[in-house]
């Protein structure tokens, strides 16, 4: 397992149109590798807004492959898929060879999948990676705590939480209160609690329908070691894994 790992969470920008979706990506994909990161983290539904838009045909995960071998860098991002009659929202890890390492399915739906007719996944487990095991959420999922402590449990040191986080109308109504405590808090605590680090990357939209926080949070002492709010950019950290094994050792809130 490697020392550090450096990652990045890309507030994204997205749009009604996966061709413009998919060319912001491989800007931020680029951008992420000049800088040196091992692993990249992109939103929920970053390329296909909309489930079916998946009527038409789509290259993006072949081009993201091409791009993640050319550039020598693993990558995260989260699109709806057509599959046997079948709409699922997933998650791609790409590694730096361009290989498909894992694919998740959200397994809990917002009540706005739900109406689409996206399907429930089925299982999440930890990935094998050569930065030692990570595990991947989506959005919602983060609100079911036992998820996350299964991935921590089966030997996950980081979660990567692809997010479109979609507001109502009364967390419109009270959106820093909002902020403060789901996209800041929770995530901050549910990284103690579960001893991982913890990546969101949401997304940014104008006019504001989503969020728009993403932060890298660490296990110690509920610390937020970056945050982005209200624009498109990317917060990067390197994250050492003795951190978490060390807390572990000291802590073991695991066990539990």
């Amino acid at each position: 397992m490697a020392k550090k790992v450096k990652v990045a969470a890309i507030q994204m920008r997205v749009t009604l149109s996966p061709k413009k979706n998919l060319e912001r990506l491989l800007f931020f994909l680029e951008k992420a590798a000049k800088n040196k990161v091992d692993i990249a983290c992109f939103p929920e539904d970053c390329i296909l807004e909309h489930p079916f838009q998946t009527k038409r045909k789509d290259d993006s995960l072949k081009e993201i492959q091409r791009m993640c071998k050319k550039l020598k860098i693993h990558c995260i991002f989260g699109t709806y898929i057509k599959e046997k009659n079948k709409f699922l929202n997933c998650a791609f890890l790409i590694d730096d060879k361009g290989e498909i390492k894992y694919r998740y399915e959200k397994i809990h739906l917002w009540k706005g999948d739900k109406k689409e007719g996206v399907s429930h996944g089925r299982q999440d487990i930890p990935i094998k990676t050569k930065f030692g095991k990570i595990g991947i959420i989506i959005c919602y999922d983060i609100n079911f705590p036992e998820l996350i402590k299964k991935l921590a449990k089966g030997g996950a040191w980081i979660v990567f939480c692809p997010t479109f986080d979609v507001l109502t109308k009364k967390e419109k109504r009270d959106l820093k209160r909002y902020k403060k405590i789901f996209s800041l808090a929770a995530p901050a605590i549910k990284s103690f609690e579960n001893e991982v680090f913890i990546v969101v990357a949401d997304v940014y939209t104008k006019p504001k329908i989503a969020t728009g926080v993403s932060v890298i949070c660490s296990p110690r002492q509920y610390k937020i070691l970056k945050k982005i709010d209200n624009k498109e950019g990317m917060i990067m950290a390197d994250l050492n894994p003795n951190e978490v094994k060390k807390m572990r050792k000291e802590e073991d809130l695991l066990k539990y």
